[in-house]
Order: structure tokens, then C-alpha cells, then sequence
């Protein structure tokens, strides 16, 4: 066999297992409890979009186990990474949702196994926005619309303050879908950058003094500020804060779009109402 036919022949061949890995399957199992509405046959979504179908279903002492066949492989490879979340449907379909995932998460491989979650409002609602961040904003937001209502009631008619509240109210309903993407992209991804950045300069100062054993001073990584030994130094009660304030989660996206957005449109509102009602009581 001559050289030229032998290469055609091993490009065929390579060509031909390029094309056949490239068409396997992704396979996942998901284990549900009880009460899990998950049925074979019916279809799996990710973030919405069908990717598969579930294969089967085993009944377990506390739960079920699901099989999942993916065939969508650009979905595969672009969205299901470690963190992702599996939710079941109410038609008997799994959701395969991927908002949790972080940034640069390892790719989730095939014939793994995630924890399901039942799509029961309540806890779903609890799970995804009862964290430190959130709770922490939802309590400043209440505050800050305590205080400023107190104001605007001192300086404005009530009829104002209320049909300002109410307007803000719908205004925000209405732009906070356009709203929660800018958060999510420009706001989000910026404060965790620094966050980031915060976290790892402390641990280098962290690891700066550990490896220092005498009270000289020495040299602080990143041009900060110089950096005593463990032995003698004391710890401020800022840097405890700091530490701590790098840990706190962010709060939810849509709640800090909601805050954001409403407070400065009930601002403006008021100012806007509060000014025209005060003219036509001024006129004669």
C-alpha cells in the first residue's frame, strides 16, 4: 500500500473517531428526595433550553435517582460546569440551572452526580435569597426607607409622599428586568474583582508576618503599608471588620437592583411631586 493511500486511510479513520466522540452523550445522575416530580422520558433544560431527556428513574428508601442523557454537546461544554444546580418540573422534566455557577468553575463531567432540589416555592425562595448579603440589605433598605419617608413626611404633603411611594413602585417593577443584568455585569463583577484582590492582598500579609520571627519591620507585598511581626503587633479592629466584610457574600442581584433603582426614582419622584403640589396650592 502506498504512502499516499495509507494517509488517506488514517485521515479517514481519525475523522471518523472525531466524529464519534464528538456525538457521545453527556450522562448525569441527580438524586431527588421525596416528592420529586421526575418521570423517564420526559425532557431536561438548561437555564430554559432543552438539552436532553431523563433515561430513568430508580426509586431509593429517601428519594429517587434520576439518569440524565444530554445531547446537546455546545450546551454541555459552554454551560455545565461544577456548581450547577438541578431543580425538577412540574411537568416531570429536570431545569439544570446554572446562575450559581462561578466564574472559571471546572467543566462537570460526564457520569457525575448532583443533588437535586424540589421546585417548592417557599424553599426555593428561602435557598436562593436568605443569605448574610441580602438579609443585611433588605435591613439597610428598610432603614433607609424608614428614615426618608420620616423626612419627606416633615417637608412634603402626605398625598405627595404616597403617590411618589407608589409611582417608584411600579417604575422600578418595570425596569428591573433591564435593570438586573447592568447589576449582575458591570456592578457585580467589578466589586468581586476587588473583593478578590482585598482577600488575597490580606493573605499575603497574613502569610508576611507568620514568616517573619522579630519585631523589625518588613517589607509588605503590593507597595501596601509596612508589615511588623505577629510577635508585638496588634490587630485593629478595622482589620477584623475588613476581614470579615471580605467574606460577607454580595447580596442578591435583583434585591440590589430593587433598592438601587427604587430609592433613587422615589427621590426624584418626591422632589418632582412635592414641588408640583406645593405650586398649586400657591396658586390662586
Amino acid at each position: 500500500m502506498g504512502t499516499p493511500l495509507k494517509a488517506a486511510c488514517l485521515a479517514v479513520l481519525l475523522l471518523a473517531a472525531a466524529g464519534c466522540s464528538g456525538d457521545s452523550d453527556h450522562e448525569l445522575f441527580v438524586v431527588f428526595p421525596k416528592g420529586a416530580a421526575v418521570r423517564e422520558n420526559e425532557a431536561v433544560y438548561v437555564d430554559g433550553v432543552r438539552a436532553g431527556s431523563i433515561e430513568s428513574v430508580e426509586q431509593m428508601p429517601n428519594g429517587l435517582k434520576a439518569h440524565l442523557v444530554l445531547k446537546r454537546q455546545d450546551l454541555v461544554e459552554s454551560s455545565l460546569k461544577v456548581g450547577v444546580r438541578a431543580r425538577d418540573r412540574k411537568d416531570g422534566g429536570i431545569d439544570l440551572l446554572t446562575a450559581d455557577v462561578a466564574a472559571g468553575a471546572a467543566p462537570l463531567k460526564s457520569g457525575g452526580t448532583l443533588q437535586g432540589e424540589r421546585s417548592d416555592p417557599l424553599h426555593n425562595l428561602l435557598r436562593e435569597y436568605a443569605t448574610a448579603g441580602t438579609l443585611a440589605l433588605a435591613i439597610a433598605g428598610l432603614l433607609v426607607i424608614i428614615v426618608l419617608v420620616k423626612i419627606f413626611r416633615a417637608v412634603f404633603s402626605r398625598r405627595s409622599l404616597g403617590l411618589a411611594f407608589l409611582a417608584s413602585l411600579v417604575l422600578t417593577a418595570l425596569a428591573h428586568p433591564l435593570i438586573v443584568p447592568w447589576v449582575e455585569r458591570d456592578v457585580y463583577s467589578k466589586l468581586e474583582s476587588v473583593r478578590k484582590a482585598e482577600a488575597e492582598r490580606r493573605d499575603k500579609l497574613k502569610a508576611a508576618e507568620k514568616a517573619s520571627h522579630t519585631t523589625a519591620p518588613a517589607e509588605a507585598p503590593d507597595g501596601a503599608a509596612e508589615v511588623r511581626a505577629t510577635n508585638g503587633r496588634e490587630i485593629t479592629a478595622l482589620e477584623v471588620i475588613g476581614d470579615k466584610l471580605v467574606k460577607v457574600p454580595l447580596p442578591h442581584p435583583r434585591v440590589t437592583a430593587f433598592f438601587l433603582f427604587w430609592t433613587a426614582s422615589f427621590v426624584l419622584l418626591q422632589l418632582v411631586f412635592g414641588v408640583l403640589f406645593r405650586t398649586r396650592r400657591k396658586t390662586p
